[in-house]
């Protein structure tokens, strides 16, 4: 048997995701809270009261969570079947009731400019340049008049990869494709018929509920006063802002 590169497909992704979903240890290397707490103190001058709003790969929830207890009506798409129900039971325990859809990210089935504004978090890495287009054009679509789109990935990411010892499939351990810098977001985004209004590199520390209080605190200490540095030795994460042409 001679050790091979796997091919990602969305079928592929999907099932990918289920499985993730299926073991609860696996999805403990999620982003926690935090991080889009992080994302949205940096986007807050695009958000306005009463936004309809898309989270285009909504995974197991924790953006609908913390966006809807702001305030905001939020839907969920994703990929898997089983991240929806997952998600679906996790929001209902905590008192969210919110529209989910189990549905292809390219072929979505809401309506044209049914919304204002779309997420998409640490989504487009996972999958090749013709079907990012696709996605991002997809969203175009949904998006309203000037919408917005928000969109997350690693920066500059080396893509390294595992092998299955039972097949010899090479992959990366996320399922990650292709890496981005801030010339290939501008430029996807300008394909897509979005005006690029926003790119930042920002760091990758966030606070996880198992850190223990002095580990909280020093983690905000460092981000307030070391920023700068911290995009330098941790500017791990890429955010871009996106506006319908």
């Amino acid at each position: 048997m001679k050790s091979h590169c796997v091919k990602w497909t969305p079928e592929k992704i999907e099932a990918m995701w289920e499985s993730y979903i299926a073991d609860h240890n696996l999805t403990t290397g999620f982003y926690p809270t935090d991080f889009y707490k992080v994302v949205l103190r940096k986007i807050k001058r695009y958000l306005m009261p009463h936004m309809r709003c898309l989270d285009l790969g909504c995974g197991t929830g924790t953006f609908i969570k913390v966006f809807y207890r702001k305030g905001y009506r939020v839907t969920g798409v994703d990929i898997s079947s089983r991240a929806i129900e997952h998600t679906r039971q996790a929001l209902k325990q905590s008192g969210i009731v919110v529209p989910l859809f189990a549905s292809a990210l390219d072929r979505t089935p809401f309506e044209d400019k049914a919304f204002d504004i779309v997420f998409a978090f640490d989504v487009l890495e996972h999958s090749n340049y013709a079907y990012v287009i696709n996605v991002l054009k997809e969203a175009r679509r949904i998006l309203s008049d000037r919408g917005i789109i928000i969109t997350t990935m690693p920066y500059r990411e080396k893509l390294s990869t595992v092998v299955c010892p039972d097949c010899l499939a090479v992959f990366h351990p996320m399922g990650h494709v292709q890496s981005f810098d801030k010339p290939k977001a501008a430029g996807i985004l300008q394909q897509a018929e979005f005006d690029p209004r926003h790119i930042c590199v920002f760091p990758d520390i966030f606070l996880y509920p198992d850190d223990s209080f002095t580990k909280i605190i020093m983690k905000q200490v460092i981000r307030m006063l070391f920023t700068r540095l911290l995009v330098k030795v941790r500017g791990h994460n890429l955010l871009c802002v996106g506006q319908k042409k």
